[in-house]
């Protein structure tokens, strides 16, 4: 099944500007990640939990699609 939580997205580092690849799920847990620049933490904000809900969300829908499909399908 689709998981949106595991899609990458690039953010860059607001100490040195590199780029850093982190998944959906990490910004949605807030969580702490290392620059691969400059090896300081960058800590992940979901200020009003939108990354959170959007990944349900659409993991939801897509889940409800299969359902669908395998109804048909029968």
């Amino acid at each position: 099944m689709f998981d949106l939580g595991k899609q990458n997205i690039d953010i860059k580092c607001p100490s040195c500007g590199s780029r850093n690849t982190v998944t959906l799920s990490q910004v949605a847990n807030q969580a702490a990640v290392k620059c691969r620049g400059c090896s300081q933490n960058i800590n992940l904000k979901d200020k009003d939990g939108s990354a959170r809900r959007g990944i349900k969300e659409l993991n939801d829908s897509i889940k409800d699609l299969e359902n669908v499909f395998k109804k048909i399908g029968r």
